[in-house]
């Protein structure tokens, strides 16, 4: 993972020097209030970006409704609020799932596991679903997902609600920014005008027809040169994660 390398000092030699990006969403902010607007959310490819957000939805039961409705009227929702949800969660092993898990470190000292009520469900699917049939009052997902599941939503044969997803279900919860993948070269024989170079050819790639075919495969839609400041979040993750080992 990209994140390792910046923390690791046997690695020095390994550099990321490129993010591959995405077609961004029209939400991106980081307080989670200013998702539930009611507006859908659109993926604009003609905006690319090289992050994104997890999020945690509270859904339509009654204990969702309860979250939902601090969040909504600029409460925070405290330990013992989350903690007699039940949360329904990605595998532990997966970024998302780690970023959320910092989250709550920040806001409350714990982690997900210091959860009373949770589930481990792996497939985002099977999550939405079990959040539409109130099984789940909270679930961990991706900030695109109110717009997947949006058809199945108030489909009879999907997960047959009546109202809108944007309507039953609210953000609760947004994670920093997790990067996208991207490309990591060896500088030990390279001076800046070779990975100049190299980052160029990338870039000038993805731009051709056979490079959107190429990488149009793993959805990525651009490539971004590495600034300063774009690893932040994944650090302190990473901070986190080797505490918390």
């Amino acid at each position: 993972y990209l994140r390792d390398i910046a923390l690791l000092e046997d690695t020095n030699h390994l550099v990321p020097i490129l993010l591959s990006t995405r077609g961004a969403l029209n939400k991106t902010s980081e307080h989670a209030i200013d998702w539930n607007n009611l507006e859908p959310i659109i993926r604009d490819d003609s905006v690319q970006t090289h992050y994104q957000r997890g999020i945690m939805i509270a859904g339509p039961s009654p204990h969702g409704r309860y979250l939902a409705n601090l969040i909504n009227t600029n409460q925070p929702i405290t330990w013992e609020d989350i903690n007699q949800a039940h949360v329904c969660i990605n595998n532990f092993n997966r970024t998302p799932t780690v970023f959320i898990s910092y989250r709550f470190y920040e806001l409350y000292g714990k982690t997900l596991t210091d959860l009373d009520n949770y589930t481990i469900i792996e497939n985002n699917a099977l999550r939405m679903a079990a959040l539409a049939s109130e099984h789940c009052d909270v679930i961990q997902t991706a900030g695109i997902d109110q717009n997947r599941y949006q058809p199945q939503w108030n489909d009879p044969q999907g997960f047959a609600r009546t109202e809108s997803i944007y309507h039953e279900t609210d953000i609760i919860y947004v994670t920093g920014q997790r990067l996208n993948d991207g490309v990591l070269i060896n500088n030990t024989h390279l001076n800046s005008a070779a990975v100049q170079a190299i980052q160029n050819a990338f870039i000038a790639l993805i731009q051709s027809d056979a490079g959107k075919a190429l990488f149009g495969m793993y959805n990525i839609g651009g490539f971004k040169v590495v600034e300063e400041g774009d690893f932040d979040d994944e650090i302190e993750v990473q901070r986190f994660l080797l505490i918390n080992e």
